[in-house]
């Protein structure tokens, strides 16, 4: 989710209300915001807003910097229109009703077992995403680096893409 989205906030109390149920379908339930959490949404390639990603408990087979990077938080990704779920490495998204019901009966009635396993190069799990998900977290670096370039040093916004327009032209010539 992020805190700046409508549709998110709209999701909310249904999205508390299935998390009261947590306990009774064996599962956690959590949300993390992307905006503090590039890496996760690179990872996982959240495109629309909320997104919601459910794992059956059994992690044991995702590799450590994924299980490293879902532990920062309260709990396992839970954060648009998807549902997906992991067990024995796989993942699965659902794309379903976004109502307490339909997430309850996705778990409950194992409903995702009927839906096709993501392909193991999108997988978050995979190498490539984790590429991806250092590329969201440089991102987010730059964008700090911009900011305080912008509001400590007083550097007009065009100063500032000139600053990163020579360091890019540099390092280029440097990388040949």
């Amino acid at each position: 989710y992020a805190p700046w989205c409508p549709a998110c906030k709209a999701l909310q109390p249904v999205w508390e209300d299935f998390s009261s149920w947590s306990e009774d379908l064996d599962i956690r339930v959590g949300q993390v915001d992307v905006t503090t959490a590039p890496g996760l949404s690179g990872r996982f390639m959240v495109t629309a807003l909320p997104t919601i990603f459910q794992y059956v408990y059994q992690l044991t087979h995702l590799r450590e910097d994924l299980l490293f990077d879902l532990l920062q938080y309260p709990t396992y990704l839970h954060t648009s229109y998807y549902v997906s779920s992991v067990l024995d490495g796989e993942f699965r998204q659902y794309r379903g009703s976004r109502d307490k019901d339909a997430f309850i009966s996705f778990v409950e009635e194992k409903k995702w077992k009927q839906v096709e396993a993501v392909p193991g190069w999108k997988s978050p799990a995979s190498i490539q995403m984790s590429i991806v998900s250092y590329f969201f977290k440089l991102s987010q670096v730059l964008r700090t680096v911009h900011n305080k370039l912008m509001e400590e040093y007083g550097l007009p916004t065009w100063g500032s893409y000139l600053i990163f327009a020579v360091a890019t032209i540099f390092i280029g010539a440097l990388l040949g």
